[in-house]
C-alpha cells in the first residue's frame, strides 16, 4: 500500500474528526447523565420562611416554554442569610419596571433551592441596570448590599406568570423540576450521538475516497 497524504487536507480532517468524535461523545455523556438523574430518587421539597424585600428585587433574564422574559428574584433574609425567591416571570424582552417602594413582607413557599447552570453564552450581567443574564452570587450581593448570599435560587413549585397584557395566573415552574436540566428526553441525546459519529465516519470515507481517486492512495 502506497499512502501520500496532502498536508494541508489532513491537518482539516484531523481537525474535523476530532470534533465530530468529542461531540458524539458530549451527547452520549449526556443520554448518561439524565438517565442516572432520572432513576436517582427525586430531592425533597422545603419551605423557605422569610422576610421578603421587593423593593430590592434583581431582574433575571430567561427562557421559558421558548418564551423570552424576566424573572424578579426577590430577596428574603432567612436569619443571617439571604436568599433570592424567583417567584415571578415576565413575559416580553422589555425589562419591567420595579416597584421601589414595595412593602416588605413575610413569606412562607415551598420550593426548592437550585444551583443555576453557569452559561457561557450568556449575555454579559449589567449590574448597574439591574438586568442579570447569569448567576454571580458576588456581584448580586454587592448590588443588593447584603453580608451573606446564597449562589442559588429558591424556585418555588409554582410561579406567577405575567402576559403582556399585563394579566396574571399561577404556573408550574420548570426550574424547580427535581431533575435540573432541558426537558430534552435521554433518548434523544443517543440519535445526536450517532449522527455526530456518523458524520466523522462519513468524513473518513470522503477523505479516502478523495485520495483514491487522487492516486495518492493505492491497495496492492
Amino acid at each position: 500500500m502506497t499512502f501520500r497524504p496532502l498536508p494541508v487536507l489532513t491537518v482539516f480532517a484531523i481537525i474535523s474528526l476530532a470534533i465530530l468524535i468529542l461531540l458524539g461523545n458530549w451527547q452520549w455523556g449526556r443520554y448518561a447523565a439524565k438517565t442516572g438523574a432520572r432513576d436517582a430518587p427525586a430531592p425533597a421539597t422545603m419551605v423557605l420562611e422569610g422576610r421578603a424585600e421587593p423593593a430590592r428585587a434583581l431582574r433575571l433574564y430567561t427562557v421559558i416554554d421558548a418564551r423570552s422574559g424576566w424573572r424578579i428574584a426577590v430577596p428574603v433574609q432567612v436569619g443571617t442569610r439571604t436568599v433570592l425567591l424567583a417567584d415571578v416571570f415576565v413575559d416580553g424582552v422589555q425589562a419591567p419596571v420595579l416597584d421601589a417602594a414595595a412593602p416588605a413582607r413575610d413569606v412562607k413557599v415551598e420550593g426548592r433551592l437550585i444551583l443555576p447552570q453557569p452559561n457561557a453564552f450568556a449575555a454579559r450581567n449589567q449590574p448597574d441596570e439591574n438586568r442579570w443574564y447569569d448567576m454571580d452570587a458576588g456581584a448580586m450581593q454587592a448590588a443588593l448590599g447584603v453580608r451573606q448570599l446564597e449562589p442559588a435560587l429558591f424556585e418555588p413549585v409554582e410561579l406567577t406568570y405575567v402576559s403582556p397584557s399585563g394579566a396574571r395566573r399561577q404556573i408550574a415552574n420548570p426550574f424547580a423540576a427535581a431533575v435540573p436540566g432541558d426537558s430534552l428526553p435521554p433518548e434523544r441525546h443517543v440519535g445526536y450521538a450517532l449522527t455526530w459519529w456518523g458524520l466523522a465516519c462519513a468524513l473518513v470515507g470522503v477523505y479516502v475516497a478523495f485520495h483514491m481517486r487522487a492516486g495518492r492512495l493505492r491497495f496492492r
